[in-house]
């Protein structure tokens, strides 16, 4: 039988790490001027940055049991 598995998990991770360059982007390059769309432009970078990085460490976990659940069931059909 041939199975598939997506692993969102490195998804989120790059997808975090994306996000926390744009952030850390507008943080470098920022001129000390106070600027509602900036501001709200940086909150949403760094929130959708921890947001993810939260996905990350739950899809891994899923991940992992999955993977372990795959392999027992692998191997009791072996026996």
């Amino acid at each position: 039988m041939i199975k598939t598995r997506t692993y969102y998990s490195i998804s989120h991770v790059l997808g975090a790490a994306q996000l926390a360059r744009l952030a850390e982007n507008i943080e470098r390059t920022y001129d000390g001027k106070w600027s509602d769309e900036l501001f709200h432009e940086h909150r949403a970078y760094v929130t959708g940055s921890i947001l993810l990085s939260a996905s990350f460490l739950e899809a891994t976990i899923n991940e992992v049991f999955a993977d372990a659940d795959d392999n027992s069931s692998t191997a009791a059909l072996e026996s």
